[in-house]
């Protein structure tokens, strides 16, 4: 059962994230310009953040992908954010003279992208 909670409801917490150089936090600087947590703790390794959260330190902010395992292991709980559009996109860049591998072909399948 997934919940969810606006930004506001939780400004009152341990904030961890990478350093301001990781795309990520780019990312949420530009999407989340009217609202600044006021305690951050910053942590450059993202396995390093799961651990905080999972220990109680604080929350992030973080694909949900990343922390599938966590969540179904009950480590964790994943909240959907109402208050704000947090989808990004990821752009994929390879070389075209280069052979893709079978593994490379069902990875840009997963990703539903042609090549």
């Amino acid at each position: 059962m997934e919940s969810s909670c606006k930004l506001a409801d939780i400004e009152d917490e341990v904030f961890i994230t990478k350093n301001s150089y990781s795309s990520l936090y780019r990312f949420l600087d530009e999407r989340v310009q009217d609202f600044n947590f006021e305690k951050k703790l910053i942590i450059s390794n993202q396995e390093a953040i799961k651990h905080a959260v999972i220990e109680g330190i604080g929350i992030s902010i973080m694909s949900k992908v990343s922390v599938e395992v966590e969540i179904k292991a009950g480590l964790i709980k994943a909240l959907e954010i109402e208050d704000y559009n947090l989808t990004r996109d990821i752009n994929l860049v390879y070389d075209r003279r280069k052979y893709i591998t079978p593994a490379g072909h069902e990875f840009f399948q997963l990703l539903e992208l042609e090549i």
